[in-house]
């Protein structure tokens, strides 16, 4: 199982929630972000790296255009070249492809797209993705990939990233993190559109509650939205959570908070299976 969490903006806490949700639910924690904030935090041992490779194909010139190739795709992955001249094959996280072609006009290639930090914190592996330069998305896909038969919260970069959207879809389950001031609101309604489009069941956290905010709250009220934590703001633990303190484990109310998430989050999946 796994479960993408998107904050409306920077800064709205989606490190220090999907943090303390790894730390209740034993689950492993995946960090998106660049630099890895929550990762660099959690870190005290030395991790191990693995490699993050895509697998891709292409035609060369003795392909006689016959599509074989496409039809044979069960992914389809291949796709025209801009010139349409060749048979670009948009690559994979999987393994390299069986697929191969009567002519032997398919070539396969393999590429480094960054690398996977895994390392330990007292219950849970936690993990983070050095992409290299503008390969974001197949890192993420090659990451997750990796992790796939383990339960991950994932901690996602912005909601305006490809790489994040690349999470989305590979997930079961998306918490959104939302202060639920003007701007996050608009921001909010898009996430949940996206979320209903790839068909992602979808929970929020009203993080550093100060107000009521009435209008996000019936919002979800009225879309059948779960809130699943409203989290106050606290001036004397903010000190702790910037410096990446995993608090479910040190107070009580916070420990509540989380898992009560985790608990409606799990009944959620298992409705969904």
């Amino acid at each position: 199982m796994k479960v993408a969490v998107i904050a409306t903006s920077q800064g709205r806490g989606n490190t220090f929630v999907s943090t303390n949700l790894s730390a209740v639910s034993g689950w492993a924690y995946l960090d998106l972000n660049s630099p890895c904030y929550g990762y660099d935090k959690l870190n005290t041992e030395e991790g191990e790296s693995k490699q993050l490779l895509w697998h891709s194909k292409k035609t060369i010139s003795s392909c006689n255009d016959c599509e074989a190739c496409v039809n044979a795709c069960v992914k389809k992955c291949f796709i025209k070249s801009e010139t349409g001249a060749t048979l670009l094959c948009k690559g994979c996280a999987e393994g390299e492809c069986t697929l191969s072609c009567d002519k032997d006009a398919v070539k396969s290639n393999t590429e480094e797209v960054g690398s996977l930090q895994l390392s330990k914190k007292d219950n849970f592996q936690i993990a983070a993705v050095k992409a290299f330069s503008n390969l974001e998305c197949e890192a993420t896909e090659c990451a997750i990939n990796l992790l796939k038969d383990t339960n991950l919260i994932i901690d996602c970069a912005d909601f305006e990233k490809n790489h994040t959207l690349t999470a989305l879809k590979s997930c079961d389950y998306c918490v959104i993190v939302t202060e639920g001031d003007v701007i996050d609101f608009e921001v909010f309604k898009c996430i949940i559109r996206t979320c209903k489009l790839m068909g992602k069941p979808y929970g929020v956290v009203i993080n550093k509650l100060t107000t009521p905010y009435d209008k996000l709250v019936d919002y979800c009220n009225l879309h059948s939205t779960d809130i699943l934590a409203k989290i106050p703001y606290n001036k004397r633990d903010e000190r702790a959570i910037l410096a990446g303190d995993l608090i479910a484990k040190q107070k009580f109310t916070y420990k509540q908070h989380f898992n009560g998430a985790i608990t409606v989050i799990k009944k959620k999946l298992k409705k969904s299976q």
